[in-house]
């Protein structure tokens, strides 16, 4: 073999390699940018799940707040609604005290109080009320102090023991069940 042919052929296995070189040099670029890519795409899905879940959680937590919010709010209503309610009730406590069945509520009271403070107890009343009731009780009848709104408050004969059966007392007893039928009547 001659020189020529030597140099011809180190040329071409020179080649050769350095082809097969490039060659695995580009399979592996290939691989790589394939693995690349793969992660990548595994990363954006990874991302873009995480994002619709912490959406999701976001969405979930603000309608969850709005429920709250909105819960608190109707129950302020209805508070409000109701004590607006008893507050009106109790303004008209003194066109009620004009009826006959108030007459009758304070005649109830007094014979009560007698019956839970004893003989000789003492019932306060406004001077008007004491005219309402039928005389026969073991009772002393007294004016209530200005302001009184109506009913009766009683002390035993000894000062020991007492009842208090004003009207605002006895309304302020009944809130709850009042709070119940308003509550029905507005559902």
């Amino acid at each position: 073999m001659g020189l020529e042919e030597i140099v011809d052929r180190i040329n071409k296995d020179t080649e050769d390699k350095a082809n097969r070189i490039i060659d695995k040099a580009r399979g592996d670029a290939s691989k790589t940018l394939n693995a690349a890519a793969a992660k990548a795409s595994s990363i954006r899905k990874m991302k873009a799940a995480k994002a619709e879940n912490d959406s999701g959680l976001i969405v979930s937590k603000a309608a969850s707040k709005a429920e709250v919010d909105g819960a608190q709010l109707y129950q302020k209503k209805v508070n409000d609604s109701i004590n607006s309610s008893i507050d009106a009730l109790r303004k008209h406590l003194s066109k009620y005290t004009k009826t006959d069945e108030y007459a009758r509520l304070l005649s109830k009271l007094c014979s009560l109080a007698e019956h839970e403070l004893g003989d000789g107890c003492k019932i306060e009343m406004q001077k008007d009320d004491a005219v309402k009731i039928r005389p026969g009780g073991k009772y002393t009848i007294v004016d209530a102090p200005a302001g009184f709104a109506g009913g009766i408050r009683a002390v035993s004969a000894d000062g020991k023991r007492s009842v208090d059966y004003s009207l605002e007392r006895l309304l302020e007893s009944m809130n709850d069940r009042i709070a119940v039928e308003l509550l029905k009547a507005m559902s």
